[in-house]
């Protein structure tokens, strides 16, 4: 199978090579339609390439999002079970040839809504730590930047971008 860029080139070249020297009218139509339609089939191959592509992802994005469903699911009966077990055991060890239920001590620390407010009253504690992100607002910008604006270190980019159904 022939690559888009001999296609091309061939298209070049029968331009170049196709018009009469002694009349100077274009002769070679008949070749130029043939190659015409040999690039417009490789482009129409690349197209439903990328279509099919899209079609496969987006199949495979559905399954991924029923199997994080299913999966979800699961967790929450495991996790409802765990409690109903851990409940029932009341701290006592439990054990059969096919499984074991032991437990084991652990600490958290639960904070209060008010904490935070308490917390930054008091900062000789160094309990808190503030955070500041600075995050541009691009689509403010653009606006800007469309209107004629002009601001520094941004600039309005411009693309083309691909649409293939």
């Amino acid at each position: 199978m022939r690559k888009l860029y001999e296609i091309n080139e061939d298209i070049e070249r029968c331009i170049q090579n196709g018009i009469d020297e002694d009349t100077g009218e274009f002769t070679a139509f008949d070749e130029l339609s043939a190659l015409q339609m040999e690039r417009d089939a490789k482009l129409e191959g690349v197209a439903l390439y990328i279509k099919d592509a899209r079609a496969e992802a987006t199949a495979i994005k559905a399954e991924i999002d029923a199997l994080k469903k299913r999966m979800e699911k699961l967790i929450m009966k495991a996790d409802g079970a765990e409690e109903w077990l851990s409940d029932n055991l009341n701290g006592q060890k439990f054990s059969t040839p096919r499984v074991e239920c032991t437990f084991r001590k652990s600490d958290g620390v639960e904070l209060d809504d008010e904490f935070a407010e308490w917390a930054t009253m008091h900062p000789d504690l160094n309990l808190i730590d503030v955070q500041m992100k600075v995050v541009p607002k691009k689509s403010e910008i653009k606006k800007l930047l469309k209107q004629g604006i002009i601001l520094e270190h941004c600039r309005l980019d411009v693309r083309q971008n691909i649409q293939v159904r």
